[in-house]
């Protein structure tokens, strides 16, 4: 029901709006009028002589008319011979007609001549030099409205989270969080899982950290190297490549665009992800991006930070929803029509949250009509509803100021100005008996807009919902967590900075432990709590203290991302055994690894690398760029992506793989021409390289599953070859296997 109300009032609202604009105005200028008249008598009389001025000047053409005609009476040829004779004649004597119309053809035709010969000249032709000067009032307003949108686009003053001088010890944390799983696990009788074998940890951190598999190369010597720390070389190795911070940007670009119910909201997606790797790449303070994304302003095309708000149009409730859902791990959209109906969050609590953004803007860019900007509102926008609560209660006095002919009935000509269109809809609501006028009956009876509360108004109001036409009740800007606010009448830069300095402040536990518990979410294949955006105050988290301990270091650290994923990595928990695990209700978490599904970029990337390819096929054709819509990629990767990607907010339960991703990996023509064993594809260079069937077997799967094959697969693989009889189909069928198996699309 309520979004039925928010459609109605995107139909309603502007013409109602534009009644109480006109009515408005038009009172005010009446009364501005009256104001004047009393206060200068003699206005009435200088208007006179503005209207004599007026008719003389109307007069004066004809004069000239007449003169003209006198001169072309003459004939300007007469030689001063003819005209003395013509003078010396008595009075009264004209000359005779057949030579009066002769001189009067004469000059009319030298007259048509001149005239012809002045419109072809040179200076005919050119445009005038001179253009129109604006009137100061012209030039004030152009010099308001350039100062209006240098304040909308002006962005916000940032200052950077300070940094600790001494990072805390994450070897030293990581063993803490390992005794107290080990301890909490042995005490439930649970037996912890050994370490995962070199091969496995590799392939799993280069995954997590990295987003790329790693090279057959690298897996032997990495298995190879006897040097104890060798697993926290390579973690510190990882997180300094180029490769993290496009790894982690995409995870983030999913995070935010899986949730957008801005339609048009991809077109900042190549944006976002460049901007989100910088940050990344410079180890910039969580902190620091989320003020970032909660402050931002600019073309969605260019500011790559916008794409959070902009992926939410704007709209003030949305925003609210996800900044809650994103930076503080907390559901509050159930918050919006009513309370929350298993936490304890209030309505109001979810609309005081709101009120930090009515006053952001989304915005065409000028001479661009393909993109948008963020820009800050701060103008006085009034409630509508409250708008025409005030000429219905007034409308006597509104009808006495307007009503010229005093019948009692208001027209469009009487009120002043051209309505245009907003008029002609003004009177279709109003014009309860379509008689082209307003009663005071009618006037009373304007029906109110469908009220919510979003931008639009330079303040919030949260929508009745019991009355929908009221004007709703108004709501300054409050943090529900602890209920601080900014103060009342702010801009929409200051609430918004506000906002994020109340998100991101230390004594606010639930922006660090929102965090911890994503990351260790993905890294883990399961969190403290699940799905990781939903902790909420009444759900208990598996291993509190753990979750405590990680959090109080990662404030700690200044919020330092690297150092958060170099802790966790580092632990022994992350670095268990993949084991199966006990069919229960609620069975013990982090005892071992839990595999889930590779993100779709990341196995977009691995099919490539194995493959020896960048792409798995050209430009966009013009029916894959129409299947793939206006705003989204239409490229190999971007339609791989659209089939493959998921929400990696939701649980490892809901991004279970699909019946059209299996028939993908089974039956892509792009594929299936790069497995083939001849020509210039990676199989035949194996194939070339190795004569041994078992040597060849062995460099597949280190290139594929990153790990040698076990025994028995080599005796399985050896039948498959001898039963084929063709070493070239039969590896062909061995490389199609590997892909679509499900160690592969996992990262384990």
């Amino acid at each position: 029901m309520f979004s039925c109300w928010k459609k109605m009032s995107q139909f309603v609202r502007p013409h109602l709006l534009a009644l109480g604009g006109v009515l408005l105005l038009s009172s005010a200028a009446l009364a501005d009028d009256s104001a004047r008249s009393a206060a200068n008598p003699a206005a009435q009389e200088s208007a006179a002589p503005v209207q004599r001025n007026n008719q003389s000047s109307a007069k004066a053409p004809a004069k000239g008319a007449a003169k003209t005609k006198k001169k072309s009476a003459k004939t300007p040829a007469a030689s001063p011979k003819t005209a003395d004779s013509a003078q010396s004649k008595p009075a009264g004597k004209a000359p005779p007609a057949a030579k009066k119309k002769t001189a009067a053809r004469l000059a009319a035709a030298k007259k048509n001549e001149a005239a012809k010969r002045a419109s072809e000249s040179p200076a005919a032709k050119q445009p005038p030099t001179t253009t129109p000067k604006e009137t100061p009032k012209e030039q004030r307003a152009q010099a308001a409205e350039e100062k209006r949108l240098a304040e909308a686009r002006r962005p916000a003053e940032f200052t950077p989270y300070p940094r600790p001088g001494t990072l805390p010890d994450h070897v030293e944390l990581g063993r803490q969080v390992d005794r107290l799983l080990a301890d909490q696990l042995r005490q439930a009788g649970v037996e912890l899982a050994p370490r995962a074998p070199d091969e496995d940890f590799l392939r799993r951190v280069s995954f997590d950290l990295a987003g790329i598999a790693p090279s057959p190369e690298e897996v032997s010597l990495f298995s190879l190297d006897p040097d104890a720390d060798k697993r926290a070389q390579v973690i510190d190795r990882l997180l300094r490549s180029d490769a993290y911070a496009v790894n982690w940007a995409r995870y983030w670009r999913d995070v935010i665009f899986s949730r957008a119910v801005e339609q048009r909201a991809q077109i900042s997606r190549e944006a976002f992800e460049e901007w989100m790797t910088g940050q990344l790449r410079d180890n910039a303070s969580w902190a620091d991006i989320t003020t970032r994304l909660l402050t931002a302003k600019g073309d969605v095309r260019k500011q790559g930070e916008t794409a959070l708000l902009y992926a939410q149009r704007g709209e003030p409730d949305e925003a609210a929803s996800e900044t809650a859902r994103v930076f503080l791990g907390i559901q509050l959209q159930c918050a919006n029509c009513h309370d929350h109906p298993t936490d304890k969050w209030k309505r109001e609590e979810f609309h005081a949250l709101a009120a930090f953004f009515p006053r952001l803007r989304i915005d065409r860019v000028k001479g661009d009509d393909r993109s948008f900007e963020l820009v800050s509102f701060n103008g006085a926008a009034a409630n509508p509803a409250e708008a025409i609560e005030r000429i219905r209660k007034n409308a006597d006095t509104i009808l006495a100021r307007l009503d010229a002919n005093q019948d009692g009935q208001l027209s469009k000509k009487e009120l002043k100005g051209d309505g245009g269109p907003a008029l002609s809809r003004l009177f279709s609501e109003a014009d309860t008996d379509k008689n082209g006028t307003l009663s005071v009956a009618e006037i009373r009876q304007v029906p109110l807009p469908m009220m919510r509360g979003t931008k639009g108004m330079a303040e919030y109001y949260m929508p009745d919902l019991q009355n929908p036409q009221s004007a709703g009740t108004r709501f300054d800007p409050k943090f529900f967590l602890n209920d601080a606010s900014p103060g009342t009448g702010l801009s929409d830069v200051e609430r918004r900075v506000a906002l994020a300095r109340y998100v991101t402040a230390p004594e606010n536990p639930w922006f660090a432990k929102a965090f911890v518990n994503r990351l260790w979410a993905q890294l883990m294949g399961e969190g403290f709590v699940m799905p990781v955006d939903d902790m909420g105050p009444e759900r208990t988290p598996r291993h509190p203290e753990v979750l405590d301990a990680l959090a109080a270091g990662f404030t700690a650290s200044g919020y330092d991302v690297k150092w958060l994923l170099k802790t966790i990595t580092n632990t022994e928990a992350y670095q268990r055994r993949i084991r199966p695990r006990a069919i229960s209700e609620n069975p013990p978490a982090f005892a071992s690894a839990c595999p889930t599904r590779l993100r779709a970029d990341q196995l977009y990337d691995a099919i490539t690398r194995i493959l020896g390819v960048e792409d798995l096929g050209g430009p966009a054709n013009r029916g894959q760029r129409k299947l793939a819509g206006r705003y989204n990629d239409s490229s190999a990767r971007g339609q791989f992506r659209r089939l493959f990607g998921f929400d990696p907010s939701a649980t490892p339960e809901d991004q279970q793989g699909n019946l059209l991703q299996a028939l993908f990996l089974m039956n892509s023509p792009a594929i299936h021409n790069l497995i083939a064993g001849k020509g210039a594809t990676r199989l035949a260079t194996i194939l070339a390289q190795h004569s041994s069937n078992e040597d060849a077997l062995r460099e597949l799967y280190l290139l594929v599953h990153a790990r040698e094959p076990s025994a028995k697969e080599i005796e399985i693989c050896g039948e498959y070859l001898k039963d084929v009889g063709n070493r070239q189909d039969a590896f062909e069928d061995i490389l199609w296997s590997l892909i679509n198996s499900t160690e592969f699309q996992t990262r384990r």
